[in-house]
This record gives structure tokens, C-alpha cells and sequence, in this order.
């Protein structure tokens, strides 16, 4: 391809790019060059692209158990999530490759099979390049999968955990092993009122290692153990950790108990037969739950530290925060445990995030008193020994003064850097809610502040992961910008904090064909089927190239519609691209901003689901 560079001076039109996916559609005979712009110079060389993972009729949800989404050993990202109502559900899948190009088509693929009793689908990353297990619950079985760069790599849609569950397990939880392989854990209802827990632990193969059964965690009472989550010990085997809500059917109960148990490669029980109580807690039994009640993190050595709600017996009577660090060997290290806060109000758990060093930091919920409807959140860092390494009284991450609620906190430390986003309510009684995304240094200095989204109505944090090979900050939530919570959606954005500085210039090329669909190797493009296109790579256009010079050309089109191009899983414009008429044949110049990744979505719409060929050249790049 030839490569010929023109520097122009910057038009102000052309400043709507910061803003818009679209630059200019002019009509325009087949052929005719669009007009030769340049961009506004780079402010910064930071990026950040919203994402629509699915935007379709149904409803679409991330999971609440805090592993909908994971940076992939490598670089890129996997996540998932359900469509449809309950009863008639799938899960769908979307994954990133380390430049953020989306490898599956859009609205995510479905990796479960057909609609069914479905839910509760979680990923982790695999201990190999482009690896990842995602498990859900299908009937009253959990099935895990296997992923390598997208592709499935065990049969069907995956390995049930566990045989002998005849009533509905729940709520999984996986825990990679660093060896290879995953670890599967869930709770399911057994005889009478009680939830157990059994693990599973798949190799690589798919081949389950601890019999078609799993191990049960030793439960010797009928009580309520609820969501079970682990850490690997660093030697082919699991600690795992979980609220005992007691059987509240009894008269006397007892508290609730913070319990926890380790399973050895093998399967044995070192911490013996039944399980260890980490904490006994001052809190009455009950039958409900919520899901950021406790959070367990590696503590860098084999062990784990444990953050839940607790009270402390000495202040007022409102909920404070403890933790625990356990060693690989059930030792208690932090005595009866570390108070995170005890001061006086209502604080509540909402995240705890691994330093590597013995420690971890909590993020707290702390409540006006005098209203329940406004709150601040507040950040705790705990050293080895579990004493405060910053301020006991917590970093400030929002002010009751500057909002209504924040919550919904999820984050990771990296290099001495906490980044950390979270659910921002805008305006009180509303489901205005944004996605701040800010940096922390190890000493707790905040050192910079991105707004993830500020799109309309509500968007509520469901995961955020980082890679340290390609420094992508992904955050994904659940979003109401259409309204309705009948017709929810998926989105996310990724933010690269060190992306290669643009000057704005562009960049003739010989006209080249990227598209067409006529050819032996394509097919027409059928109404409502959205089709993902990579442009970066093709055509001499560089993976650095952040807008291309199109002109797009609807070929005998069967009916009246219109065709969208936009930058790739997007959620998608009002504008279109081209309006079709039956039989005839339009083009249309444009100047298409591409995303990180360098792919665009076409979406067609003809009345009566009727179909269009689509022709697709290029003739130059902003760079």
C-alpha cells in the first residue's frame, strides 16, 4: 500500500472526534476521495473507549459474585453474563485480544446452549497466555469450560463439577490453579434446611481429580453456608471461606460464623475433619445474605485475608468491619481479628483488594446517621501484622458532600498502584449513577481521577480487571441507559493509561477493498445481525490508526432499511451510514473513528428482515 503523509491545519468540524464515532458521512459518487482533514493534536496519551457488550431486546446482566470478568495472562479480557428471564436464560461470552479488539461477534457468543434454568456465570483467568474457565449453573448443576484464545477446549458447553446434586447448587466460585488446571466450589441445598459446599478440581484436560462427587467441606450441622470463596494455597490446593448463617429454624441458633477450610491437592482435609471457625461473630442467624458480606484475597504466602461485617461489642450498636489473615497451615495470625472500623455509625463491607504482602485494603461503605440514603466510601490498608499502614480513620474516596451514594467498589494493586472504580450516584432517589475510575500510590495518595462513563440513567459496577501486560483497565457494569429494567444491557470501558501519542495526521492510501460481501468467502448481511469487521492490519491501515477515510456501498439491497457503522462493541448510534431503497444501489463517504483494536460493527435494518450485499474501501488513515 502507498503511504504518503499530508499535514493540514486543524478545522474545528473536525474537533467533534473526541466526542463522536462518526466525523462526516457526505454523499458521494463510488470513488470520489472525502475531503482531506486533520485532527486536533492528542491531549493526552491515555485512552479510554465505552463498551456495549450486548445491547439486545433481552435482558442482559452481569453476575453479582464479583468474577464476571478477567484480564487474561498475556494480555486481554474475558467476561461474561446472562440474557433473558429467568427459567429461559443463556450465557454469553466476549473476549478482548490485547490490543481490545473483540475476538467473538457482537452481543458476546452464547457458550451455554439453549435457553434454560441458567444463571450465575463467572470467569477467571487460566495460569497459561490466553487462557480461561468460566463456570454457571444449569439446572441444578454447575458446569465449568475451558477457554483458550475463545475457543472452547472441553466438550459440549463444559464438565458438570459434581454428579450426586439433586437439588439446585449455586452461586459458584472459581479459583485458578497456578499448576494448571481450575478449582470449581458452590453451595447447593442438601437434606432438610441446609446448604453445603462442595469443590471440584478439573486439570487441564477437563478430567476431574477429586472423584465424580467433589469434596464436601466437613459440615457436621444442618445449618446455612453461603457463598463460598477461595484463594490458591501456592500447592495444588485451595483455602476457602464462608459465611455459616446457622440454622435459624432452631430456637437457639447461635451467631453467625466466618468459616473456612483447606483442601490439599489430593483432596484431604489438612485442617481436619470439620471445618475451622475464623470468626465467631456478634451477629444474629439469618436466612438472608448479601453478596459483598465478605470477600477473601491471597495474602501472598500460601494464606488468605478475610474482610466481612461484623460489630465490634464496643461501639454503638451499627455494623463495623473486621478482618482476618489465615496461613496456609489455619493459623489465626491477627488474633481474634483486625478491625478494619469500629467507629461509631453504620459501616458496611464492600471490597477487599490483595497487596502481595501479607495485607490488603478494604473499601468500606460508612453511612450518614442522619440519613441512610447518603454515604461516603472510604479505603482501609491493612500490613501483615493487620495494623492500619494508612490512616485509621480510612482515605477518603467520596464525600457525603459531593453525592448522594457510592458503592460497588471494585479494584486492583499493581506495581504499587491501587486502581480502583466504583458505582457514583449523581443525585439522590435516582438511578443516576456514573463510573469513576482513580489511582492511589501505595502510601494512599489519590493520583488521578477518569470518569469511566456519564451516560444516562444508571450503570452499576460489576467487575473491573487489570493487565500489567498491556497496563487496559477494564471496568464492566449492568446499564439502564435505556430506562427501562426490562430491557437491560451490558457495558463496560477499557482505559489504557499508556497508549502511543497521536499527532493527527493523515494518511493517503491506494484504495482498497476491506469489505465485500459478494465474494466466495462472505455472505449478504441479514437484517439485524450485527457483523464485526477488523480494519486495523488490513490494507496497509497500522494498528495505531485512530480514524479511516471510508466509502461504504450498499449493493442491491432486497428492502427499505438502513445501514449503522460504528466503532466495535459500542452501544450503537442513532445515525445511519446509509438509507436503502430496494434494488438500488447507494454509497456514502464517511470518516469512521476506529476504537482500541482497530475493528467497527456494521448493523443492518431492512423492513421484513431482508438482506444487502455491503462493498467497504479505504483510502486513507488519521494517525
Amino acid at each position: 500500500m502507498l503511504r504518503a503523509r499530508r499535514s493540514f491545519s486543524a478545522g474545528s468540524a473536525l474537533r467533534l472526534l473526541a466526542a463522536s464515532w462518526l466525523l462526516a458521512t457526505v454523499p458521494a459518487a463510488r470513488g470520489e476521495p472525502p475531503p482531506v482533514r486533520r485532527l486536533p493534536d492528542a491531549l493526552s496519551c491515555s485512552a479510554r473507549e465505552e463498551l456495549a457488550f450486548a445491547e439486545t431486546v433481552s435482558n442482559e446482566f452481569f453476575s453479582q459474585l464479583q468474577q464476571s470478568v478477567a484480564a487474561l495472562v498475556g494480555g486481554g479480557f474475558a467476561a461474561v453474563w446472562t440474557d433473558g428471564e429467568y427459567g429461559a436464560r443463556r450465557v454469553r461470552m466476549q473476549w478482548l485480544d490485547p490490543s481490545g479488539r473483540p475476538l467473538l461477534p457482537p452481543d458476546g457468543l452464547v457458550i451455554s446452549g439453549p435457553p434454560g434454568t441458567i444463571d450465575n456465570p463467572v470467569v477467571v483467568a487460566g495460569s497459561a497466555a490466553g487462557e480461561a474457565y468460566v463456570a454457571f449453573v444449569a439446572g441444578s448443576h454447575v458446569v465449568v469450560q475451558r477457554f483458550v484464545s475463545a475457543q472452547s477446549q472441553w466438550p459440549g458447553t463444559g464438565i458438570v463439577a459434581v454428579d450426586n446434586i439433586n437439588e439446585s447448587a449455586a452461586e459458584p466460585n472459581l479459583v485458578a490453579n497456578p499448576g494448571g488446571g481450575v478449582f470449581a466450589c458452590f453451595h447447593f441445598w442438601a437434606v432438610g434446611p441446609v446448604l453445603d459446599i462442595r469443590c471440584q478440581r478439573f486439570d487441564a484436560a477437563g478430567a476431574r481429580l477429586w472423584t465424580s462427587s467433589g469434596v464436601s467441606i466437613g459440615s457436621p450441622n444442618a445449618e446455612l453456608r453461603v457463598l463460598p470463596r477461595g484463594v490458591s494455597d501456592g500447592a495444588g490446593g485451595i483455602l476457602l471461606f464462608w459465611r455459616n448463617q446457622r440454622n435459624f429454624n432452631l430456637a437457639s441458633p447461635g451467631p453467625m460464623l466466618m468459616e473456612g477450610q483447606r483442601f490439599a491437592a489430593d483432596g484431604s482435609r489438612p485442617w481436619g475433619a470439620a471445618p475451622k471457625v475464623v470468626r465467631t461473630t456478634n451477629l444474629a442467624s439469618d436466612n438472608g445474605y448479601s453478596y459483598v458480606f465478605h470477600q477473601v484475597v491471597p495474602d501472598g504466602s500460601g494464606g488468605a485475608v478475610l474482610a466481612f461485617n461484623d460489630w465490634t461489642g464496643t461501639s454503638d450498636l451499627a455494623l463495623d468491619v473486621l478482618a482476618q489473615r489465615v496461613s496456609g497451615a489455619g493459623d489465626l495470625l491477627w488474633g481474634s481479628g483486625a478491625v478494619v472500623t469500629g467507629a461509631n455509625g453504620h459501616q458496611q463491607h464492600d471490597q477487599t483488594i490483595a497487596t502481595g504482602d501479607g495485607g490488603a485494603i478494604v473499601a468500606v461503605e460508612d453511612y450518614d446517621p442522619l440519613d441512610s440514603n447518603r454515604n461516603r466510601l472510604l479505603l482501609f490498608r491493612l500490613g501483615p501484622n493487620g495494623t492500619h499502614a494508612w490512616s485509621s480513620s480510612g482515605v477518603l474516596v467520596s464525600d457525603l458532600g459531593s453525592t448522594a451514594l457510592d458503592y460497588g467498589a471494585f479494584g486492583s494493586f499493581n506495581g504499587g498502584v491501587l486502581r480502583l472504580a466504583w458505582a457514583h450516584q449523581t443525585a439522590q432517589f435516582t438511578f443516576e449513577m456514573d463510573v469513576p475510575l482513580a489511582t492511589f500510590s501505595a502510601a494512599g495518595t489519590r493520583t488521578g481521577t477518569t470518569l469511566m462513563t456519564t451516560a444516562p440513567d444508571g450503570q452499576f459496577l460489576r467487575g473491573l480487571a487489570f493487565s500489567p501486560d498491556t497496563g487496559g483497565v477494564l471496568a464492566v457494569w449492568d446499564d439502564r441507559r435505556k430506562g427501562s429494567w426490562s430491557d437491560m444491557d451490558v457495558g463496560g470501558a477499557l482505559f489504557v493509561e499508556s497508549s502511543p501519542c497521536r499527532s493527527g495526521s493523515f494518511f493517503t492510501l491506494t484504495p482498497c477493498r476491506l469489505l465485500d460481501t459478494r465474494g466466495p468467502l462472505s455472505s449478504s448481511l441479514l437484517s439485524g445481525e450485527a457483523r464485526n469487521l477488523a480494519v486495523s492490519g488490513a490494507c496497509g491501515i497500522p494498528a495505531s490508526a485512530m480514524a479511516v477515510a471510508l466509502n461504504v456501498t450498499a449493493v442491491s439491497p432486497e428492502g427499505d432499511g438502513y445501514l449503522t457503522l460504528f466503532p466495535a462493541i459500542h452501544f450503537r448510534p442513532l445515525a445511519s451510514m446509509i438509507n436503502t431503497r430496494p434494488g438500488l444501489t447507494r454509497a456514502n463517504n464517511a470518516i469512521l473513528r476506529l476504537p482500541l483494536g482497530g475493528s467497527i460493527t456494521i448493523f443492518p435494518f431492512l423492513a421484513g428482515g431482508r438482506s444487502t450485499h455491503l462493498v467497504i474501501d479505504v483510502n486513507g488513515y488519521f494517525e
